[in-house]
């Protein structure tokens, strides 16, 4: 709602290939290139100008508060790790309200089209990394990038990691130094409180910009592979 509100767009990138006539017949938001056909494969790149949008519980099952047992380290948790998604897993709860929302029309459409296929299936393949099977049909209908394992959904996990961990930071300065120690009249608690916070602070900004340069995508090749015929 927030991001509606916001006028967030909804489209991270839009791309239509005409594999018939071995080209671009439409971008938005990335740059595509090398556009190549070699009987039915069809290969290109893109550069992308954003990434897809990580769905914190879709591949985990997140708890609403962190837990106050570490059980790795078998002591009092501090800090409440990044989520780690498991692509083989899918919170079933999470699918159904993303689903019933509408929220990949509304804020996620990674639209990738290819007109012109000769019919039958094919593999389509992002740096190398096997992202599904497709008939010629549903790619000429167009599909969402977004709804599946991509190096780009990869990467936007990873920033999303990064900005955990600096809010993770940020709650742990704030709820386990400074409402702890902030009625504390000794001096010197106050002097290593301030110290501390700040300390926290510093990484905080150092935390951010990590951020926005693991969130500049990266150049990706695509290829369309035919796996059978009619």
């Amino acid at each position: 709602a927030l991001l509606q509100a916001w006028q967030a767009p909804a489209t991270v990138t839009a791309v239509t290939i005409d594999a018939a006539q071995n080209r671009v017949a439409y971008s938005d938001n990335t740059t595509v290139s090398e556009v190549k056909t070699s009987g039915s494969t069809v290969a290109w790149t893109q550069h992308d100008r954003s990434l897809p949008f990580p769905i914190l519980a879709l591949h985990e099952n997140w708890p609403q508060f962190p837990p106050t047992e570490n059980t790795t380290w078998g002591q009092p948790f501090f800090f409440w790790p990044a989520p780690a998604p498991r692509w083989d897993y899918t919170n079933a709860a999470a699918e159904m309200i993303v689903n019933t929302s509408g929220f990949y029309p509304a804020l996620d459409q990674e639209r990738l089209q290819v007109t012109g296929l000769p019919a039958g299936n094919y593999q389509l393949k992002i740096n190398g990394q096997i992202v599904g099977a497709f008939n010629a049909t549903a790619l000429g209908a167009g599909i969402n990038l977004a709804e599946y394992r991509t190096p780009m959904l990869e990467q936007s996990y990873d920033v999303l990691r990064l900005v955990w961990k600096e809010v993770a930071w940020r709650f742990f300065a704030w709820r386990d130094i400074q409402l702890r120690l902030q009625d504390d009249k000794d001096s010197k608690v106050q002097r290593a409180t301030e110290g501390l916070v700040a300390a926290l602070e510093a990484q905080k900004n150092r935390d951010a910009e990590q951020q926005y340069a693991a969130a500049q995508p990266r150049v990706t090749q695509y290829e369309l592979i035919p796996l059978s015929q009619p």
